[in-house]
C-alpha cells in the first residue's frame, strides 16, 4: 500500500511538472520539498525540456523535409514540361540541320539549368536533432547557473551585512564584560575586557610583529582561509599601529565567527 501511494505521489508530481507555471510559483512549489524530492523533481524538470526540446527540432526538421519535397515535385513537373516543350521545338527544325539543334539544345540547357538539393537521410537527421536538443539544453543549463550564481552571490552579501548589523555578542553589557581575544604563549586565549571599543561588532588585539608573517602566510593564503572558513566579516593586520615591536589585529563579525578564527589561527600556528 504505501508503495502505492508513492507511485500515485509520484504520478501526481509529473502531472504537476507538465501545468505551466510562473518561476516563483515552481520556487514556491520547491521550498516545500525535502532535497530528495528536490533533486529528482529538478532531474525530472531538465528531461521534459530536453524532450520538448527535441520535440520541437523534429517538428522544425519534418516541416523543411516538407517544403523541400514540394518544391522538388514543382521542379520535376516543370522540368518535364520544358522537355516535351523542346521536343515539339525540335521537330520544326530539319534533322539535317544539325547546327539548328545544337544551337536550341545549349539554348534550352542554360534556360533550364537542373537545381540540385540535398535531403538528410534519417541517420543525418537523427544526429541533427540530438545535436539541435543537446545545444538547447547546454544554452538552458548555463542560463540557470548563472541565474544560481547571481543568487548565491547576493545571498553572501545580505548574510554579510546581517553578520555586521545585527549581531550580538556574548557578554555586551554584561557585568563579565566583552568578548574579546588575548595573545600569550604563542597562541590566542578567549577572554572579557571591560575596556571601550571602536568596533561595534569586533575586537581589537595588540600582538608582536614577530608573528605577523605566520598570521598571514604566504601570499595571504593563511589569513585568506581563516576568514573564508570561519565566516567572519573582516579581518585586519595593521602594522603601523600596536606600539613599539607590535602590531593590531582586527576581527569583525559574530562572537561565532570570531571565536572560529581564534581557534583557526592558534592551528595555523
Amino acid at each position: 500500500e504505501k508503495g502505492k501511494e508513492d507511485a500515485q505521489e509520484e504520478e501526481e508530481e509529473e502531472e504537476k511538472g507538465d501545468v505551466s507555471e510562473t518561476e516563483s510559483e515552481l520556487e514556491e512549489r520547491m521550498s516545500k520539498m525535502s532535497k530528495k524530492e528536490k533533486e529528482k523533481f529538478k532531474r525530472k524538470l531538465v528531461e521534459k525540456q530536453a524532450e520538448k526540446a527535441r520535440k520541437i527540432a523534429l517538428e522544425k526538421r519534418l516541416k523543411e523535409d516538407a517544403e523541400n519535397l514540394k518544391r522538388m515535385e514543382e521542379l520535376v513537373i516543370s522540368g518535364a514540361g520544358n522537355q516535351d516543350d523542346g521536343e515539339d521545338s525540335d521537330k520544326s527544325i530539319d534533322s539535317d540541320d544539325e547546327e539548328a539543334l545544337l544551337a536550341r539544345k545549349q539554348k534550352q540547357k542554360q534556360k533550364y539549368k537542373p537545381t540540385f538539393m540535398y535531403a538528410l537521410t534519417d541517420e543525418q537527421r537523427v544526429e541533427a536533432e540530438k545535436a539541435e536538443a543537446k545545444r538547447l539544453f547546454e544554452k538552458e543549463k548555463a542560463e540557470r547557473e548563472a541565474a544560481e550564481a547571481l543568487k548565491h552571490k547576493e545571498e553572501e552579501a545580505i548574510n554579510k551585512a546581517k553578520n555586521l548589523n545585527a549581531v550580538k555578542l556574548d557578554g555586551d553589557g554584561a557585568k563579565d564584560g566583552r568578548y574579546t581575544w588575548s595573545y600569550a604563549n604563542g597562541k590566542f586565549d578567549r577572554t572579557t575586557t571591560d575596556k571601550p571599543s571602536k568596533l561595534e561588532h569586533g575586537i581589537e588585539v595588540v600582538i608582536p610583529k614577530l608573528i605577523c608573517g605566520r598570521l598571514i602566510g604566504k601570499g595571504g593564503a593563511t589569513i585568506k582561509s581563516v576568514s573564508e572558513r570561519s565566516k567572519v566579516v573582516r579581518i585586519n593586520i595593521d602594522e603601523t599601529k600596536g606600539g613599539a615591536g607590535n602590531s593590531l589585529l582586527v576581527v569583525q563579525g559574530s562572537e561565532s565567527s570570531m571565536e572560529s578564527a581564534r581557534m583557526l589561527f592558534n592551528n595555523a600556528m
